[in-house]
C-alpha cells in the first residue's frame, strides 16, 4: 500500500496547476468575448446603453491583455506537457 502522504503531494502539484491554468484561459477567453458580445446585445437593444467612458483605444488593451493572457497559458500547457 502506498501511504495517503504520497498520494496527496502527487496529485496535489498537478491539480493546482490545472485549476490556475483553467482559470486563467477562462478570464482570456471572457476578456475577449466580452466586447464583441456586448457591443452586438446593445446595438440589438436587448442590453441598455452604457455610456462608461470606454474608448477605442481602452478596447483594444482589453484585447491585448485578453490574447496575451490566452497565449501565455497555451505556452504554459504546451511547456507542461513536454
Amino acid at each position: 500500500d502506498t501511504p495517503r502522504d504520497v498520494i496527496v503531494n502527487n496529485f496535489l502539484l498537478p491539480i493546482v496547476l490545472f485549476n490556475v491554468i483553467k482559470t486563467g484561459v477562462n478570464v482570456g477567453c471572457i476578456m475577449l468575448l466580452y466586447k464583441p458580445i456586448i457591443t452586438a446585445l446593445r446595438s440589438t437593444h436587448l442590453v441598455e446603453e452604457n455610456n462608461s467612458g470606454f474608448t477605442l483605444k481602452s478596447s483594444l488593451i482589453m484585447i491585448g491583455i485578453g490574447l496575451t493572457m490566452v497565449a501565455g497559458f497555451l505556452l504554459c500547457i504546451f511547456l507542461l506537457k513536454q
